[in-house]
């Protein structure tokens, strides 16, 4: 079985998250019994401290905090130096089990209460 992952983002609501990325899963790539969610996404600088992703399982949605430093994405897009002074976390990453997600769960991000889905990831094969 293999990952088919349907990208949402020209539904854009720039409010909410300007760019982003989603490096695990990959397209076509093959479903495991537990893998690992991990992207980045930026929005502007007053609504980083407040960017969740969001993820929808099983008709249930799940709002985390973006959770990892991602120096890559700082240096790469110019963005103010990610140090130990500077708060802003612009990667997330969440460890899954194939189970918890039945044949697809889509991926968004969120800041006040406003989620902006930006791809759906299914099962096929």
């Amino acid at each position: 079985m293999k990952w088919h992952v349907t990208d949402h983002s020209d539904l854009r609501f720039p409010e909410v998250v300007n760019r982003w990325h989603l490096d695990s899963p990959k397209h076509d790539s093959s479903v495991e019994e537990s893998f690992l969610l991990r992207g980045w996404a930026i929005a502007k600088e007053e609504r980083q401290l407040k960017l969740h992703f969001a993820i929808n399982l099983k008709d249930e949605t799940y709002s985390h905090p973006m959770n990892f430093k991602r120096h890559d994405v700082g240096a790469v897009m110019q963005l103010k130096e990610l140090d130990t002074h500077n708060p802003f976390f612009y990667g997330f990453e969440l460890g899954l089990e194939r189970k918890q997600i039945g044949d697809s769960f889509r991926l968004g991000f969120e800041t006040d209460g406003l989620i902006q889905w930006v791809v759906t990831l299914s099962i096929a094969g």
